[in-house]
């Protein structure tokens, strides 16, 4: 069973867009409380967008880098903006917080693969 008991997203002022996602949610079997956050900066390099992503859930950090191409962006993000892109990833781990642990998370990905491994991933952020 997994819920949301509360949900705030802030996007920084100037200097690179920084998405923060804090939520209060009821994960895994036994629905225990789980706190988290997410911490997404998105920076636009050739060939698309690196995200650098915090996380902490359930007393646990991680860190992730996560690659965005335009086809992606495109194709999930409401936007083609530094705001778009970081909201697009703060989901992205959202959903995958709700399915497994922020340690089982790859540490650097391209967000493309996330269907490979979650085929509904697609059908929830196809805009």
């Amino acid at each position: 069973m997994a819920g949301t008991v509360g949900n705030v997203v802030e996007l920084s002022p100037p200097g690179p867009p920084v998405v923060l996602i804090k939520r209060l949610s009821f994960c895994g079997f036994r629905a225990r409380k789980l706190r988290r956050m997410v911490k997404v900066t998105a920076k636009r390099d050739d060939t698309g967008w690196t995200c650098e992503v915090d996380v902490e859930a359930g007393g646990t950090k991680t860190r992730h880098t996560v690659r965005v191409g335009d086809g992606e962006l495109a194709r999930w993000a409401d936007g083609d903006g530094e705001g778009a892109v970081a909201a697009l990833v703060a989901r992205s781990f959202d959903f995958l917080l709700q399915r497994e642990s922020p340690n089982s998370i790859l540490r650097r990905f391209d967000l493309s693969v996330i269907p490979s491994y979650f085929p509904e991933y697609d059908l929830e952020f196809r805009r």
